[in-house]
């Protein structure tokens, strides 16, 4: 009976030498109340939170090298002409697409993942508006559903209506694409509507009333205030010959 005894006075013994060392130092707080130092993985206590990855949320791909985001429905991305003309559409790339439903595919991932690249910040991604056929783009929405900030617009891209409704003379580029195969009757005709989009897009006239620009509110004498506010307004083309194309 004794040898337990002896054991349990030595555990005691070592029990009060780890309350009294703490990485080598000595310390008057128990065991209970020291807490681990996070200095042992070789990060400061302030950087610890941010190798947390469990609690992170992941916005690029596996590799790194593109913004990604949780696959979505397609249907979450349709919006209609009036859903269009309320959101604030500026600066973004529309695709006008010729595509029937059992068209081959052409691999818009390819066209919108340079746009995607990680070396952009999120806020500078630009917002890519496809207007086509929906019934197309559904087989191609595999590739694309995890590419974040994209829109649909079930229209045509022959309809001033759906153009105006995104905003298209506020776009940083109109991107003209067709799907169709060309008919063997007459192969000139291949590129007929793509080249009708472009002039119908052309000769069309918009109202800059709803356009901004940056300007400097001025004082009533006319000089302008430093650190006043400023007014926001883009001024867009008039004319779509100024759209870029």
């Amino acid at each position: 009976m004794p040898i337990p005894i002896v054991k349990k006075n030595m555990m005691s013994k070592e029990e009060n030498g780890a309350k009294n060392m703490m990485n080598g130092r000595p310390t008057n707080k128990s065991t209970a109340q020291q807490k681990p130092s996070k200095l042992e993985v070789g990060i400061a206590d302030d950087q610890a939170k941010d190798f947390d990855f469990a609690k992170t949320e992941m916005k690029y791909d596996s590799t790194g090298m593109f913004h990604w985001t949780p696959a979505r429905s397609i249907e979450d991305c349709i919006l209609d002409r009036n859903q269009a003309a309320m959101t604030v559409l500026n600066g973004h790339v529309v695709v006008c697409l010729f595509a029937d439903p059992d068209s081959p595919l052409i691999g818009l991932r390819n066209l919108v993942m340079p746009l995607r690249a990680s070396n952009f910040h999120y806020h500078e991604l630009k917002h890519v508006v496809i207007v086509g056929s929906v019934d197309y783009i559904k087989r191609e929405w595999k590739t694309l559903q995890n590419l974040p900030k994209i829109s649909i617009v079930n229209g045509s891209p022959l309809s001033r209506a759906d153009l105006r409704a995104v905003n298209v003379n506020l776009c940083d580029m109109c991107i003209i694409l067709s799907a169709k195969v060309p008919s063997n009757e007459d192969p000139t005709l291949a590129d007929k509507e793509a080249i009708l989009a472009s002039l119908n897009i052309k000769a069309m006239t918009f109202d800059d009333s709803n356009s901004f620009t940056e300007q400097n509110v001025s004082s009533p004498d006319g000089l302008s205030t430093m650190g006043g506010p400023i007014v926001l307004k883009r001024q867009g083309p008039v004319y779509g010959t100024s759209v870029p194309l």
